[in-house]
């Protein structure tokens, strides 16, 4: 156990602080390493009104090592690999940021985030590509312009969300090394201004993270 510490945040608004944490550490003697660790921890804050505060919970942490997707090489295997599978509207680019299939024309049910079957079965496809690298994955939702900045945020979000957990539903990876953002219709491919430039924009990007 982590002994209490009791300190003052700021001197305009004095909170006194008191916690403690318990830790189960997991070691891999292989690679002379920790490999996770689990925590149970318990915050207790009081201000000087005499409010109290009591935060209590439960932290998981793993060392994870990457692996360098975003290659030459591994492009043109991703991008074979598709052409392969008959995966339409479906391309492969790299960055610093790793390796990135992005899904165009993501078709879900009218003003929802929920798949349709033919999707589905292009996403089972998708995990058969991603099966072979192990690092973590970013599943990153765009919109098209329609409707308000608000609304296509939320449904970014969702529609992000919604192929993040059918990947993990096909055991690819575990909810644990899958992450989700939205960005709304703000970062268009194509423009807005035709049939065809806004079901690109309408897409989902699964990228292999190499960081």
């Amino acid at each position: 156990p982590i002994p209490e510490n009791v300190y003052t945040l700021t001197d305009d608004f004095p909170v006194t602080t008191m916690g403690f944490s318990n830790q189960t550490i997991w070691w891999d003697n292989e690679k002379g390493q920790i490999d996770h660790y689990t925590e149970d921890f318990r915050i207790v804050m009081e201000t000087y009104l005499g409010n109290q505060f009591d935060f209590t919970g439960k932290a998981h942490a793993e060392v994870t090592d990457f692996e360098r997707t975003a290659t030459e090489e591994n492009l043109a295997v991703v991008l074979e690999k598709v052409k392969d599978l008959d995966l339409e509207d479906v391309s492969v680019t790299k960055s610093e940021k790793g390796l990135t299939i992005s899904v165009e024309n993501i078709q879900f049910k009218p003003n929802s985030a929920e798949l349709l079957d033919s999707e589905k079965v292009k996403l089972n496809k998708i995990a058969k590509i991603i099966e072979d690298f192990p690092n973590d994955l970013l599943i990153s939702g765009h919109t098209a312009l329609s409707g308000s900045a608000e609304s296509c945020q939320i449904l970014s979000e969702e529609r992000a969300d919604s192929v993040a957990q059918y990947l993990i539903k096909t055991g690819v990876r575990d909810k644990y090394h899958v992450y989700t953002q939205g960005f709304g219709a703000r970062v268009p491919i194509a423009s807005n201004a035709t049939p065809e430039g806004m079901a690109k924009n309408r897409r989902v990007e699964i990228t292999i993270l190499d960081k």
